[in-house]
């Protein structure tokens, strides 16, 4: 793992046994570093014409055989 971000071993056993995948990061430690480490990066921007809405929600009703 070449990322300057990587916790050490140390860190990323503590932090592997309180998200419960103790026995995982045993297994397969480079595994579980890495996938922290991808988790951990920021989701890029949008493209400046997205948008998030494409049209207003229509209604509806919760009985399938009610219109409204």
């Amino acid at each position: 793992m070449t990322d300057d971000t990587a916790p050490n071993a140390e860190q990323m056993r503590l932090i592997a046994e309180l998200h419960g995948l103790g026995r995982t990061y045993d297994k397969f430690p480079d595994t579980v570093t890495t996938a922290f480490v991808r988790g951990r990066r920021r989701i890029g921007s949008l493209p400046d014409k997205y948008s998030p809405v494409t049209e207003p929600a229509s209604r509806f009703s919760a009985d399938p055989e009610r219109g409204e």
